[in-house]
């Protein structure tokens, strides 16, 4: 995906867990968007979504689940789920509607 995204012009950040992606939310400047996997060492996609919403200086950054877990689709505070393996198509639409 970071590929796919930075070839289409997107600039990116990398994080491997939950606990990374807080890191690098709190250390670099404010991104447009979050694609969040669930499933991730660490710390879960489910509780960077909970830890996010409790910090007020990250809480409105739109987040889109990315996954191959069929439950996800219901979970809350999210704009957007895209199911694994991934549609090119939809991501970049995905990313283009929530990035403005």
């Amino acid at each position: 995906m970071a590929e796919i995204l930075a070839d289409e012009g997107y600039e990116i950040a990398l994080a491997a867990n939950g606990q990374e992606a807080l890191g690098v939310l709190r250390a670099s400047a404010r991104p447009a968007l979050v694609l969040l996997d669930i499933m991730m060492p660490v710390m879960d996609g489910r509780r960077f979504l909970e830890e996010k919403t409790r910090d007020a200086a990250l809480a409105d950054i739109p987040v889109c689940v990315v996954s191959a877990d069929a439950a996800v689709s219901p979970v809350v505070g999210v704009a957007a789920v895209i199911k694994k393996p991934i549609d090119v198509a939809k991501l970049l639409g995905v990313v283009d509607r929530l990035c403005g």
